[in-house]
């Protein structure tokens, strides 16, 4: 069950400490009350969402919606299962658009199908159940194939079970897989329910094309990104956990405390000391030039670097410029650079305006001129830098003690921005005429 699961067994642990504490503190008190009941909340209707509904093909996962649960749940225990069927189905009929687009890029074995994705999809919402169906097997195959470098999902030989998440709770993941994967051993005509992987790709059952199978292909690929994301992940939580098992001795977390309030200490004299520069165009720094023309001014410095790159089509180095969260979720990092810059290319740049926020934060505009089917497009874009290392939960980086690295943080994408000058001169044009 899912109560008894590593990490709800820690929650239920430091709830009672907090609930020792909020005898003290009538604050704490009432933030206890309320998380105590989020956290049964959430233990109760995970349990029962499998419970009412996991034996008819619809299981519990991590992106599904909350209030749909609850809903679902309700309907269930206050009228039937049919009627809370029913609120299932018009969930995945109407409201998982956005999520669609979202499962594309969970993981390298997700996004090298994405069109194909999005085909499933686009059949599933426009009710051609007789293409969506098919496809979402085929997909879910592969993409266990890849991911497992053996098996795919419907072997038997593929180890469903996955370490202390939502998407394994009460098997409900492995119990929907299990009745997709029962044998059809004669050709029927007859109207099914559940999307039986070998009775409709083997050509047995020929009325499969109805909402409800479909709609279950559906949970069923959303529960499968949940469960590879589990699976590479698996490892890394397991060895948190343990490590939160057995904490250093008593004597070893003061001291460590105290070294680290000395050193958030001394940094933050220094950040308190720290007065941004007047930055003038063509008299501080120059408007346009090499990385080395910015020395002293590492985000620009980035600036000049990111241009270069972009202008040479050197996806790799220029992905690099970026930090982490730009291309959040992504695996392949150099790809979805490519993606995103490579439909337009930049002929000449220069800054506009500099502004140093913080001493960890700058703000940068330049105007970056294109050269479009023989037609000059200037554009002004605004790109936000952040001076960051790679684990700031152990250090935390400035500047001035050369620790990090100044990092892309936002910066629009070339082809939404051109296409909205594009859009807005059209536009601006056809007012002049009428």
């Amino acid at each position: 069950m899912i109560e008894n699961q590593p990490s709800m067994k820690q929650i239920k642990y430091e709830l009672l400490g907090l609930g020792f504490i909020s005898l003290f503190s009538p604050k704490m008190r009432k933030l206890y009350k309320n998380m105590k009941t989020d956290f049964s909340e959430l233990l109760e209707i995970a349990t029962k969402y499998n419970e009412y509904f996991s034996d008819y093909g619809w299981c519990i996962y991590g992106k599904l919606k909350p209030e749909m649960v609850k809903d679902a749940i309700r309907t269930h225990e206050e009228k039937s299962f049919v009627d809370a069927e029913a609120l299932i189905i018009d969930y995945y009929l109407n409201d998982v658009k956005l999520q669609a687009e979202w499962l594309k890029n969970q993981s390298e074995e997700f996004r090298i199908r994405a069109d194909l994705i999005k085909k499933a999809f686009a059949d599933h919402f426009a009710h051609n159940f007789h293409a969506s169906v098919p496809l979402f097997l085929m997909l879910a195959d592969g993409i266990v194939q890849d991911f497992t470098k053996k098996t795919g999902l419907w072997s038997d030989k593929t180890d469903l079970d996955v370490w202390d998440s939502l998407v394994g709770a009460d098997d409900g993941f492995k119990k929907i897989i299990k009745i997709m994967k029962t044998s059809r051993k004669k050709t029927t005509t007859d109207k099914i329910e559940f999307p039986y992987r070998n009775g409709i790709l083997h050509g047995r059952d020929l009325s499969y094309d109805n909402e409800k199978v479909s709609c279950k292909c559906v949970c069923m690929i959303f529960a499968l990104a949940d469960w590879i994301n589990a699976k590479k992940s698996e490892s890394e939580r397991k060895a948190e956990y343990e490590r939160m098992q057995n904490p250093p001795p008593l004597k070893e977390i003061l001291k460590n405390v105290l070294e680290n309030k000395k050193k958030r200490d001394e940094l933050q004299k220094e950040r308190d000391s720290w007065v941004s520069r007047s930055i003038l165009i063509n008299e501080t720094v120059p408007e346009y030039g090499n990385s080395e023309e910015y020395t002293g001014y590492g985000y620009l410095e980035k600036i000049a670097e990111m241009m270069l790159y972009w202008k040479k089509s050197n996806y790799g180095y220029l992905s690099k410029c970026f930090n982490k969260a730009y291309f959040y979720g992504s695996e392949n990092v150099i790809k979805e650079c490519k993606e995103f810059f490579s439909e337009f290319k930049p002929t000449a740049w220069k800054l506009i305006n500099v502004e140093e926020k913080a001493p960890c934060f700058s703000i940068v505009v330049i105007e970056i001129t294109y050269n479009i089917d023989g037609k000059i497009i200037i554009i002004n874009e605004t790109a936000n830098l952040v001076y960051e290392n790679d684990d700031m939960m152990k250090e935390i980086s400035v500047p001035w003690r050369n620790n990090g690295e100044w990092k892309i943080a936002k910066f629009n994408s070339p082809t939404i921005s051109i296409n909205k000058y594009l859009y807005n001169k059209s536009r601006s044009e056809k007012l002049k005429n009428k």
